[in-house]
């Protein structure tokens, strides 16, 4: 063991190329995984066509007559709405938000108390639509429709116009 040389193991120049090079790496496979999740969203993802239609919250004035629309003193906003419409052979949903118009005080306190059964029978009525009853006629009948369905659940006073806004038909 008196001849056995010692050598001294020191710092090689190769730890500092091996962390750059780890490093290069990272940065390589991090900006090519999300290269590759930006066109596998793109090609796996199909855009759907979106139809946006703006409608006017009171309805026009009557030419015939020359009567003023109704414009409610009260209104009670619900949440929106989000429903499948019944369009045969693909999906189109509906997005809406129901404004409910009133004069009387008294539907102050019974509106509130009766929300669940009113956003029922509301459900009810949309989920029977199609995207074709979204055009200025349909709506002016789909006001009308849900007046006459919400109207009877009503004891102290009645409805007298209904506001959407915010339809969305996809």
């Amino acid at each position: 063991m008196a001849g056995a040389k010692v050598e001294k193991v020191g710092k090689s120049k190769g730890g500092l190329l091996t962390y750059i090079i780890v490093a290069l790496v990272a940065i390589v496979v991090v900006f090519g995984a999300g290269v590759g999740g930006f066109f596998v969203n793109k090609m796996l993802i199909k855009s759907k066509p979106v139809t946006i239609i703006k409608t006017v919250t009171a309805p026009p004035a009557d030419s015939t007559t020359g009567t003023k629309p109704v414009v409610s003193a009260k209104t009670l906003a619900l949440d929106p709405f989000l429903v499948n419409l019944t369009d045969p052979g693909t999906k189109r949903y509906l997005k809406i938000q129901i404004i409910l118009g009133y004069q009387n005080v008294k539907l102050d306190t019974e509106l509130p108390t009766k929300t669940p059964i009113l956003r029922d029978s509301i459900l009810t009525v949309l989920r029977s639509k199609s995207s074709s009853d979204f055009t200025t006629l349909g709506i002016e009948g789909l006001k009308k429709q849900l007046k006459d369905v919400l109207n009877p659940f009503l004891t102290s006073a009645k409805l007298n116009n209904i506001y959407l806004n915010d339809i969305l038909v996809q």
